[in-house]
This record gives structure tokens, sequence and C-alpha cells, in this order.
């Protein structure tokens, strides 16, 4: 009967803020996934397009490379290249008025690529096209060899330049989330940390203001209070996270996945959630002190554990990241959305029960021995 009270006390405060439970824990990281998601997405595959460029090439009759560069940038593969001659006086003037062009001259056997604008795909592909060729052919005796081999040595180029030298071999192939799975999965993961922080600072409240005290004016021992009170968060928080995944995964991102095992892996997050609130109130006596520490070690704990952004991109934090349980849920997620093999989820599941038994043991302790009553 005791129980069933404290139960429903702490249901009727999650009925009583519902709509606010829904759209912080349910819909808000739905939609900050997906924007983060977008934009990872576009940071690893960004849209690339190749514009017409415009090159002005200064060529006088006594260019010794100019010549073999025209013939370079006017072949048929490099179609978006508008070559045009322009005298040596205008080469300058012309560039700087258009800025999305190049110019290209040659003084004193070198020769100068002129830019005045901003720089672009294009200008660096020309760049990189142009810069070998006078790097190959200053180590040839060009001044002194004909139209017809000149012709020929470029053609030449041209064929080892479009010659693929690579070989290859099949490998492993690696199974990675989409970016959308990861960011989706990642923020949510962050936020239903705060569905801890919320029943914490409501218990808190109710404690600093005696409104525990009225309610359990019975004769109840403090491990039944604090027992009583896990479990009812336990139970919400595995009403959201299961709410969420079956919106965000299933409908949403429409993955495929075991339900059975997406049932234990969101019973294992409520319970890490459940541990935490029973940890917090059992080491926080005061609102202002548990506020005070929690944000700054929730952010610790995001940061290094990936939570905003993809763990991958920053390798400095390899020897960190499996000790943080954010990252741990991760990659149990992973495992499912991806068909893991029991053994490679060894860790994460073994890591995630630690901490769950460690979290609710310390917070019984801590509760149990506290001075005073729970007022």
């Amino acid at each position: 009967m005791r129980t069933l009270v404290q139960i429903n006390k702490e249901l009727k405060y999650f009925k009583s803020s519902l709509l606010s439970f829904l759209f912080f824990f349910v819909i808000a990281p739905i939609v900050l996934g997906l924007l983060y998601g977008a934009l990872y997405e576009r940071m690893l595959t960004p849209d690339i397009e190749i514009n017409p460029i415009k090159i002005f090439i200064a060529e006088t009759e006594g260019d010794i490379y100019l010549p073999l560069v025209r013939q370079l940038l006017a072949t048929q593969e490099l179609d978006f290249i508008d070559l045009e001659k322009v005298p040596p006086n205008e080469i300058k003037r012309m560039t700087r008025t258009n800025s999305s062009s190049l110019g290209i001259k040659e003084e004193e056997k070198t020769v100068q690529i002129l830019n005045y604008g901003p720089g672009s795909p294009e200008k660096s592909i020309v760049k990189n096209l142009v810069f070998p060729l006078i790097t190959t052919l200053s180590y040839l005796d060009v001044q002194n060899m004909t139209s017809e081999q000149r012709t020929e040595l470029i053609q030449q180029y041209l064929l080892l330049s479009n010659k693929d030298f690579t070989t290859i071999e099949d490998v492993a192939v690696v199974q990675k989330l989409t970016s959308y799975q990861l960011m989706v999965v990642s923020v949510y993961i962050a936020m239903s940390f705060f569905i801890t922080v919320t029943f914490v600072t409501n218990f808190l409240r109710e404690k600093e203001s005696a409104v525990l005290c009225r309610l359990f004016s019975i004769d109840i021992t403090k491990k039944s209070i604090y027992i009583n009170t896990v479990l009812a968060v336990f139970i919400i928080s595995l009403m959201l996270v299961t709410t969420h995944s079956f919106i965000a995964y299933h409908i949403l991102l429409k993955t495929k996945f075991s339900f059975l095992e997406m049932f234990i892996l969101n019973i294992f997050h409520a319970g890490f959630l459940a541990g935490l609130y029973g940890a917090c109130i059992g080491l926080f006596g005061s609102e202002f002190l548990f506020k005070t520490i929690i944000i700054s070690l929730l952010s610790i704990i995001m940061f290094l554990g990936g939570s905003f952004y993809p763990i991958d991109t920053n390798p400095n934090l390899a020897n960190f990241v499996y000790l943080m349980p954010n990252y741990n849920l991760l990659k149990l997620y992973e495992g499912i959305f991806l068909d893991f093999s029991l053994e490679e989820l060894i860790y994460p599941l073994s890591f995630m029960f630690g901490a769950i038994v460690v979290l609710f043991l310390v917070g019984m302790y801590k509760f149990s021995v506290r001075e005073g009553s729970i007022c």
C-alpha cells in the first residue's frame, strides 16, 4: 500500500506535467537529433558542383610553357574551362574585373597564375593541373621541341594523368549508423538525463517544503521511501524512453530492429536514469547544490561521450569515451540497429549494468545513513 502511495505521488506529478514531459523528452530530442543529423550528413558528404570558370591566358610568341598549358586546359575532358586569349598588358585588368576567373601568363620562363578573387573548387582544379605540368616540363628540353613533339608530349601527359594506377582489394564492410540514426540516438540519450534532473529537483523541493513529512507521517523506513521513489522514476522513465524509441526509430527513421531487444535496452536506459536519480537524492540535500554540480557533471559527460557531435571526429577523446554512460548506451543502440552479436556488446552491457547497480546502492546507503529525518 505504501509503495503504491509513493508511486502514485510521482505519477501524479508526471500526469500534471504530461505535455511538458512529452515535448522536452520525446518531441524536442527528435527534432534536435534530425537537425544535427542533417548537419553531420552535409559535413561528411557535401554536394560538390563544378561551375564554369573563365581562364584568361596571355600567350606570346616567345613563351615556352604557356602553349602547352593552353593545350592541356583546352582538352575536351575539361569542358568547364572557358579559355580566352588576351594581350599581356590586359590580363591583370580583366582578371580583376572578373573575380571568379584566373589569369595565366609567362615571364622569363616562369608561369604565373593571377587570382584577385575568392578561392573556389574550380580554381583549385586548374592550379592542380597547371603546377604539376610545369614541374614536369621543367625537367625536359621543351624549348628545342617541335610543335608536333610538344603536342605528343601533352597527349602522353594526359594519358598518364588519366591512367588508373590503383588496385582494388576486397575488404570487410564496416557497418555504421546513418547520420540521422547516430545523432537522434546521441541527442536523446543526453536529453534523457534531464528526466533524472527533473525528478530529483521535485524531490528536493518537496523535502525542503516538508511535503514529504506530511505524506509519510506514517511509520516508514528511509530505505522503503528510497526504493519506492526510485521504482516510480524507473517506471516513468521506461514509459518515456519506450515512447521515444517507437516514434523516432520505428516510425520516423524506419529502422528495422527486434522490438524485444529494443525493450530490453529501454529497460537498461530507464534503469540507469533511475539509478542516477537514486544516487542524486542520496548524495544531495539541497536543490541549489544539486543543480550546481549536476549541470557541470552532465556537461562533461556529454562532451566526453560525444552527445552532440560524432565522437570519431575527435580521436583525442578515445581514452575517455569507454567510461561515459552516454557512449555505452549509444553502442547498445548501435548494436541493436546493426544486429551486432552478443559478444560485441559485452562491454557496454557490463558497464551499464554495473553503473546501475553502483548508483542504486550508493544512493540507498547515503539516503539511509543521512542524519535526521526525511524532512
